[in-house]
């Protein structure tokens, strides 16, 4: 343990300890103050007021952190780095996202702010260019892997909002305001920084549905540098290309990079992960309580995974440790870190409180079988997660045969206690079998198997190492566009949905539950060739779905209710780009977008609802679709439209 802990109990110290245990839940209260100012502007007076004397006291409190623990230096220098382009951004977006007359004071103070931010750059600018000159020169191959990250994550059906994702675009683009704590929860849910986090950017850029796009590349790319700096953290004395292609196999994965496009709060769960194992084993305290707030309310569940990584760091430490169990206690219970990290967990209470509890689960917290079954598989067998699985339970064995287990778990056990904790409150809190729900799990899985694997690595099987981890990141990038898993096919039902083979966590054929990769995107851009002729032809449009639900089949319906029989819909339609467009879209109104009714049908009954004379266009996916001709209806003509492995057909059939 570093010198945080040797930091001395005198009167003075404990109270600069004081003070900076209180700047992050302070922050959080003058935010809480600015959310309540639509009661009285005193409130955002208040919170003015907070703000401008925080100032002085964080200089205050880190001038004498960095005295009294050295080691806080360069976690500051990043915070700080970090803070400077979070100012430049704020001041970008003010007059969006607070009351006009609060606005010149929020200038003044933002610029007080990057005042005092640009003396700190300035003093530590030798620090930044070597940080900078050192990112190229060591480190040339990770930017490639960046560089090409940001053109894999590139997708020209990126801008799409369905099912889940289709709710969190509403809320950011409609309710979501930076002013206000309560309106970043997305969609009820505890996920302040992901609301926020999705604010800013669409703020900045202007569009809601890019700048979501942005804000998920430029999370996972600072996520891929925290991976790359992780690895050498733990498993030190390699050489950079050996962490480069450690690298590869995370930035590579279908969780991250195959799930680029998809919009939703868990996907910052997954990316900020490796940021915050990274600065917990650096041992950057102050940092971890920026990062852990971060992680925690990216998602509920996060929060059960930073509690099971503490309860490891805790554990550690008591095997570590020399002397008796009390000794042992009451040195934990002297070290000072364990009490900052307990910031995140207070703050996450504290607004779970307030803003009342999430209602996500199905049935609440209980014990079924089938329930249990089928998130094991999920989390341990779809998309190769088995491959994770079996390279870390055999190399811990080996580790264990080869003795370097011991050394090892100091970084190995927060992440095992994490897993497990995680895993266990998905099997009993009962709610709808996602593949995204696995959160931070497959994220601390390719660290501890990539990391075992380095561990493991020797002159003898080093080339054997780099090798099955380019096969391991090779496999990864492929699995984020096409499914080939042959164990994900055994375990789970699949259905061909064109030459495209696509399987599915639950009942449903489509959805949430078949979102593991990129593959799902591209079914829009073919049902938007069939709709776009449909449109053209003048006919009555049918889109037929599967089994009862409509929501669950087509994500940007405003149904949600499960019907039997037909049922109307509204369908906007974006004619310069021939796309349709969801309920809630902001660039409805434009010129542009027309309006069209269209029917959801989900059985072959219900046609002779529709009140016309002319031609009608089923539009269905074969695979997947239980929809068959009438018999008092009669097929004119039909024809497929395919894109990249999905076939929608569209059916132009009238009354006999």
């Amino acid at each position: 343990m570093n010198n945080f802990y040797s930091i001395e109990n005198n009167k003075s110290n404990i109270f600069v300890l004081l003070l900076a245990w209180g700047l992050v839940p302070t922050g959080f209260l003058l935010w809480g103050l600015s959310t309540i100012s639509y009661i009285s502007d005193v409130f955002m007076c208040l919170a003015l007021i907070g703000v401008v004397l925080l100032l002085p006291v964080y200089a205050y409190t880190k001038h004498q952190l960095k005295r009294l623990y050295p080691q806080s230096e360069g976690e500051f220098r990043i915070f700080e780095g970090f803070a400077f382009i979070f100012c430049v951004m704020l001041v970008s977006v003010i007059h969006k996202e607070f009351d006009e007359k609060y606005r010149i004071y929020l200038y003044a103070v933002t610029l007080l702010y990057l005042i005092y931010l640009i003396g700190s750059v300035i003093k530590d600018n030798g620090s930044y260019n070597t940080i900078l000159l050192d990112l190229w020169r060591e480190k040339k191959w990770l930017v490639l892997l960046l560089f090409m990250t940001v053109i894999l994550s590139y997708d020209s059906n990126m801008y799409q909002f369905k099912w889940d994702g289709l709710q969190y675009y509403h809320v950011t683009a409609h309710e979501a305001h930076l002013s206000s704590l309560s309106s970043v929860a997305m969609y009820g849910h505890i996920s302040l920084f992901s609301g926020a986090w999705y604010r800013l950017w669409a703020s900045l850029i202007g569009n809601t549905g890019y700048g979501m796009a942005t804000a998920n590349i430029v999370l996972l790319l600072i996520s891929i540098v925290a991976f790359n700096k992780l690895i050498e953290t733990t498993v030190p004395g390699k050489r950079t290309g050996t962490y480069v292609i450690a690298s590869m196999c995370y930035a590579f994965s279908p969780y991250l990079l195959g799930m680029v496009n998809y919009y939703s709060i868990d996907y910052a769960t997954v990316c900020i992960a490796p940021i915050l194992l990274w600065c917990v084993f650096k041992e950057y305290w102050a940092l971890t309580v920026f990062v852990g707030c971060a992680f925690c309310f990216s998602k509920e569940p996060a929060v059960i995974a930073y509690c099971g990584m503490a309860l490891g760091l805790v554990l550690y430490d008591l095997v570590k440790r020399q002397g008796t169990v009390k000794t042992k206690i009451l040195c934990i219970l002297k070290s000072k870190h364990y009490y900052f990290m307990l910031i995140p967990i207070i703050l996450w209470f504290a607004i779970f409180k307030y803003m009342g509890q999430w209602n996500g689960g199905n049935n609440g917290v209980f014990i079924d079988f089938k329930y249990i079954a089928d998130k094991l598989k999920v989390f341990f067998v779809l998309n190769f997660n088995w491959v994770w699985f079996i390279v870390i339970v055999s190399g811990i064995i080996a580790l264990a045969f080869i003795g370097k287990l011991k050394n090892s778990l100091q970084w190995l056990l927060p992440m095992l206690t994490s897993n497990i904790c995680l895993l266990f409150f998905n099997c009993i809190f009962v709610t709808a079998n996602h593949p995204r729900y696995i959160d931070s799990f497959v994220s601390m899985n390719i660290v501890m198997a990539v990391g075992i694997l380095l561990s493991l690595k020797e002159d003898k099987i080093k080339r054997a190492v780099n090798v099955s981890m380019i096969l391991m990141g090779g496999l990864s990038l492929l699995s984020c566009f096409v499914s080939i898993d042959p164990v994900s096919y055994l375990m789970f039902d699949s259905n061909y949905v064109g030459d495209a083979r696509l399987y599915t966590t639950s009942t449903l054929k489509t959805g949430d539950a078949s979102i593991y990769n990129k593959q799902m995107l591209w079914c829009e851009k073919a049902l938007d060739m069939a709709l776009n002729e449909a449109i053209k032809e003048d006919t009555d449009i049918v889109i037929s779905v599967s089994g009862g639900s409509i929501y669950s089949n087509d994500g940007m319906s405003l149904k949600f209710m499960n019907d039997k029989f037909i049922d109307t819909d509204t369908l906007y339609w974006d004619s310069k780009n021939e796309r349709r467009l969801s309920f809630t879209d902001e660039l409805i109104g434009n010129e542009n977008v027309e309006k069209i009714d269209i029917y959801h049908m989900a059985s072959g009954e219900g046609l002779n609802d529709i009140r016309h004379a002319g031609m009608i266009s089923v539009i269905y996916i074969k695979g997947i679709s239980d929809y068959n001709i009438p018999d008092e209806y009669s097929l004119v003509d039909s024809k497929d439209y395919s894109y990249r492995g999905w076939t929608v057909t569209r059916d132009i059939i009238k009354h006999k």
